[in-house]
């Protein structure tokens, strides 16, 4: 059965990243792929429900269809710059409305968040590494543990294999330096071309998305932008057993997934280019 995910700001949140390779098309030896595979354009589910991905100028992602309840993201562009998602919901269902995404220099991208039917609104930060990569995403919204109101941070590190992504949570009380440790996470790739390895998307994007933006389970694949998740670990706090999902995949003649049973929903999926 499809898992569908309500569009809420997560305080404690399981997400892919693909650290060590490039979110965009930037490998040419991709290129040999495009004839034969492109982009993919649907998974099914095994109860028939289909998520459908199109494409605008060629790599950029314009919209995603869930199903058959109305509920869809579309991407707007400023040139070749991402500058907006806006999200439907079914008739009833709330959650966020818009996101905008706003470059502050080269290093840092402000992303405002709104929401149906209010006039709040999120302001998140995500400072950017030397490789497009976040290095840090601060939350705007806050975390609440034992009465006590946190901000969060999540910190990003990529080993030198490339294959291993280390992720972690942190909760710090506003206006100290003092900090709290919820979750420790390290995702694993195979070294097939990804699912998404020919999406033009930046690299903050893909880590970002995810978290605050994802409508369905099949969502996740946007991440596989080189090779292909095959493994989460996560650590809670300190704790040294982790809890692991993994993805398991068929591939086509061409290297590239053509289904992939998923670990979080424990079934499988088509995927159709």
């Amino acid at each position: 059965m499809k898992k569908g995910f309500s569009i809420l700001l997560f305080f404690t949140v399981i997400f892919v990243l693909p650290f060590g390779f490039s979110a965009c098309n930037d490998d040419s030896n991709n290129n040999d792929y495009l004839t034969s595979v492109g982009l993919p354009t649907s998974f099914t589910y095994q109860n028939g429900v289909v998520d459908v991905y199109s494409y605008v100028n060629g790599n950029k992602l314009s919209k995603i269809v869930y199903g058959n309840l109305g509920e869809s993201i579309t991407f707007t562009y400023d040139g070749a710059d991402l500058v907006k998602c806006s999200c439907t919901h079914r008739a009833g269902i709330g959650g966020i409305d818009n996101i905008y995404f706003t470059k502050d220099g080269s290093a840092k991208v402000l992303v405002k968040i709104t929401f149906t039917g209010s006039a709040n609104s999120v302001t998140d930060t995500i400072e950017i590494g030397s490789k497009g990569y976040p290095n840090v995403i601060k939350k705007g919204a806050r975390a609440r543990v034992n009465d006590i109101e946190y901000r969060q941070e999540h910190r990003y590190v990529l080993d030198e294999s490339g294959s291993k992504v280390a992720e972690k949570l942190y909760f710090y009380i506003d206006g100290s330096n003092s900090s709290l440790l919820r979750a420790r996470k390290i995702y694993e790739y195979d070294n097939h071309p990804g699912t998404t390895s020919l999406l033009d998307c930046p690299k903050w994007f893909s880590v970002y998305f995810y978290e605050n933006v994802s409508m369905s389970i099949s969502d996740k694949q946007l991440f596989n932008s080189v090779n292909n998740l095959t493994k989460q670990s996560v650590y809670e706090g300190l704790n040294p057993v982790p809890s692991v999902l993994n993805e398991a995949y068929t591939y086509g003649g061409n290297g590239f997934p053509i289904s992939v049973l998923d670990g979080n929903l424990g079934e499988k999926i088509t995927i159709k280019y």
